[in-house]
């Protein structure tokens, strides 16, 4: 697939054919939606030891591009300061630290992301996943240059790592560089189709400028990955209704309706999105449009 080309085709073809797949794939994003739930409950409740907390942090992770740094934050806090953390085992402890530090950063929490970052610079001083962190911290207070040389040195240990590809696009969002962000993610996808997270990221870039079209298409190809991400599927769905036209109103109007079916009616923006596409679509007039392309940047 030549991605750079991707926008010519229409936003809603790829996505009818995923649509008319659903009742054969449907069951396993349901459990996976039901496991996330149960353990996202018990991570909740006031009293909960760091097991569930544990097991909802591994299910959102695996799961789930979007994260509330909120959300993350609370709940790996209440782990570091249990008195069962010390009965962690190594790996689980470094990473519930890995996670605070990304939500303390997300949150401008700084100085607390940096006592728990000595920790795990110290402990793994040629780590890509520290290096990362190193570098977020360092992106936070505007220092990118300094940013950039803490990821260049670690992809020299780890040439095709990720997580730290990732954050090249990231410094050029940081400078306001959105067009070139963008150039490096299509050139880095072109090679890592499957990499889900830069996906994701190209698609918030494309909406960002408007282009919803780009957007529907790197949001599905997550939703490929993530089925049962509701808050993605909305995503998409916004995408296709500002993307006008019969037909994607009509294909957001069927997202919408999946969130609603996922969610037992409980999901108040999916209703007013059925609601909404439902108003469009008996507009005078707009039975006879034909649909329309979305923005293309």
């Amino acid at each position: 697939m030549n991605f750079m080309n991707f926008t010519t085709r229409q936003p809603g073809n790829r996505i009818r054919i995923w649509i008319l797949a659903l009742p054969t794939i449907v069951i396993i994003p349901l459990l996976v939606m039901d496991d996330l739930r149960d353990a996202r409950a018990a991570a909740a409740c006031s009293n909960a030891a760091a097991a569930p907390i544990l097991k909802y942090l591994r299910l959102r992770r695996a799961n789930h591009p979007t994260t509330n740094p909120l959300e993350v934050y609370r709940l790996t806090s209440k782990v570091l300061q249990h008195s069962t953390s010390k009965a962690l085992s190594e790996s689980d402890l470094w990473s519930v630290r890995e996670d605070h530090v990304i939500a303390c950063i997300q949150l401008g929490r700084t100085e607390e992301a940096l006592s728990i970052l000595n920790l795990v610079t110290g402990r793994f001083p040629r780590s890509c996943r520290a290096a990362r962190l190193k570098g977020m911290y360092l992106e936070s207070f505007g220092r990118f240059d300094e940013a950039r040389a803490t990821y260049e040195a670690a992809l020299r240990i780890d040439p095709d790592n990720l997580m730290i590809n990732h954050r090249f696009a990231a410094l050029r969002v940081g400078r306001g560089e959105i067009i070139q962000a963008l150039e490096d993610l299509h050139n880095h996808l072109e090679s890592h189709l499957g990499d889900y997270q830069g996906w994701y990221e190209a698609g918030k870039l494309h909406a960002r400028q408007g282009a919803y079209a780009k957007a529907v298409f790197c949001f599905e190809e997550v939703l490929m990955h993530q089925p049962g991400d509701m808050q993605l599927t909305l995503t998409v769905a916004d995408c296709l209704y500002a993307c006008g036209g019969v037909e994607n109103i009509w294909m957001a109007r069927k997202y919408y309706a999946s969130v609603v079916e996922s969610s037992g009616g409980g999901n108040v923006k999916a209703l007013l999105g059925v609601c909404q596409c439902c108003a469009r679509l008996g507009e005078k007039g707009e039975e006879g449009e034909e649909g329309e392309e979305g923005e293309e940047g």
